[in-house]
C-alpha cells in the first residue's frame, strides 16, 4: 500500500474486498490500517453468495469505517453490478439507477477493466465472459448516454458527502 501511495502521491483511504468478501475481521483490519471507508457489502440478495437485504442502500457506519454499499434494487434488493449489466437487458440497469437516483441514493457501480476486452477463455464460466469486449462497450455507452445529464462522482466524493451527513 505504501508503494502505491508513494506513486500516486495520495493516502489510500478506501477499500473493496475481492468478490465482496465482507467480514467483521475485514473491518478490524481496515480500522487498524486507518482506512476511512469500505465498499465490500452488496446490499442485495445473491443466492449461494450472500444475503445483505438487511443492510442499508445508503452509506452507514461500521465501527470507525464508513460502509458505502454497492447498489441493489430498492424493493427486491436484486443485485446491480457488472455481471448483471452485461447479462441482463439494459433496461434492468437503467431502471435500478433511475429509482435509486429518485430516492436520493448515489448508485455505486463496479466495473472491471477486463470487461472492455473480449474474454475468450473456455475455462471461465460463460456468464462471466458473456458480452465482454465490443458488446459491453456498446451497452455501456448506451447506459452512459441514458444518464448524460447526471454527474458521475468518485468514491472519494461519496465518502466526503456521506461523512458530512452522518
Amino acid at each position: 500500500m505504501k508503494i502505491i501511495e508513494k506513486i500516486i502521491g495520495k493516502k489510500i483511504i478506501g477499500f473493496r474486498a475481492p468478490q465482496m468478501q465482507f467480514s467483521a475481521e475485514l473491518i478490524k483490519n481496515l480500522e487498524r490500517l486507518e482506512f476511512k471507508y469500505d465498499s465490500s457489502i452488496h446490499s442485495a440478495w445473491l443466492p449461494g453468495f450472500y444475503d445483505n437485504r438487511d443492510k442499508p442502500l445508503n452509506s452507514f457506519k461500521i465501527g470507525k469505517i464508513l460502509e458505502i454499499p454497492a447498489s441493489a434494487s430498492h424493493k427486491l434488493r436484486l443485485p446491480f453490478s457488472w455481471i448483471f449489466m452485461r447479462n441482463l437487458p439494459l433496461k434492468y440497469s437503467i431502471d435500478i439507477v433511475r429509482k435509486l437516483l429518485k430516492r436520493g441514493i448515489v448508485p455505486v457501480i463496479y466495473l472491471h477493466s477486463w470487461e472492455f476486452y473480449q474474454v475468450k477463455n473456455k475455462s471461465v464460466a460463460g456468464y462471466i465472459t458473456r458480452n465482454t469486449g465490443d458488446n459491453f462497450c456498446r451497452k455501456f455507452d448506451m447506459f452512459l448516454k441514458e444518464f448524460k445529464n447526471e454527474r458521475f462522482v468518485t468514491m472519494g466524493e461519496i465518502y466526503e458527502k456521506s461523512k458530512a451527513a452522518l
